[in-house]
């Protein structure tokens, strides 16, 4: 289990205009991708999928969710954006190639995606890290902590 705090609520209650529950994919591109899904109450999954063996995976398991999801739910995605200057390594271009993919897929299965700055996660990694197993990767904790960062209070 995830080193949850006793002390404050897990995560603010998500419900889209339509009253549906908002489920949020985090991902954090590169060649060890993180992927987490949450709801409001908390992680309902985590991995990391070592690219480009693990592309196909990712894709399939963010189909597998897209699927799976009912009418009472709201699909997102928030997948980290690629901020670089400079010489291109191998992880570097995994990153590319896994948010340009992630951004293609979401749109073609209708899903709302949401490139963030790297930057914009900060804030939200000392949650992230008590919302997952210790065992979590720390591309894991930054998948997570993107996908907290684009959840809104409901209204």
């Amino acid at each position: 289990m995830g080193r949850r705090s006793t002390t404050q609520p897990l995560l603010v209650a998500r419900r889209d205009a339509a009253g549906r529950t908002v489920l949020t994919i985090g991902i954090d591109p590169g060649q060890n991708t993180g992927a987490v899904l949450l709801n409001e109450d908390g992680v309902l999954y985590s991995h990391t999928f070592v690219m480009p063996e693990g592309a196909d995976g990712l894709l399939m398991w963010i189909a597998a969710t897209e699927k799976t999801a009912t009418d009472k739910d709201h699909l997102q995605i928030a997948v980290e954006d690629y901020v670089g200057a400079g010489h291109l390594n191998r992880n570097n271009k995994l990153a590319i190639e896994v948010l340009g993919a992630v951004r293609f897929f979401g749109a073609w299965l209708g899903v709302e995606v949401t490139v963030q700055n790297p930057q914009k996660r900060m804030a939200k990694v000392p949650l992230a890290k008590n919302l997952l197993p210790s065992r979590a990767s720390d591309h894991e904790v930054s998948a997570c902590a993107h996908a907290l960062a684009v959840r809104k209070p409901s209204a």
